[in-house]
C-alpha cells in the first residue's frame, strides 16, 4: 500500500481491487488442484502442487 500511496488514492484502489481479483482467481485455480488431487495423501499431494507451479 505505501508503495502505492504516491500515485493517489484512486489508483491506489484499483490496484488492490487488480490485485484482490487476481489472488481470488489464483485460489480459485489451486482449490480446484485440491479437488483433483483429493485422492492422494498429504505428501503426495504437496509433491504434485509443488511440480504443477
Amino acid at each position: 500500500d505505501q508503495i502505492i500511496d504516491q500515485y493517489g488514492v484512486g489508483l491506489k484502489y484499483q490496484w488492490n481491487q487488480r490485485v484482490e481479483i487476481a489472488v481470488n482467481y489464483q485460489m480459485s485455480k489451486v482449490m480446484d488442484l485440491f479437488d483433483a488431487l483429493g485422492s492422494f495423501n498429504a505428501h503426495e499431494t504437496d509433491v504434485n502442487i509443488r511440480m504443477a507451479f
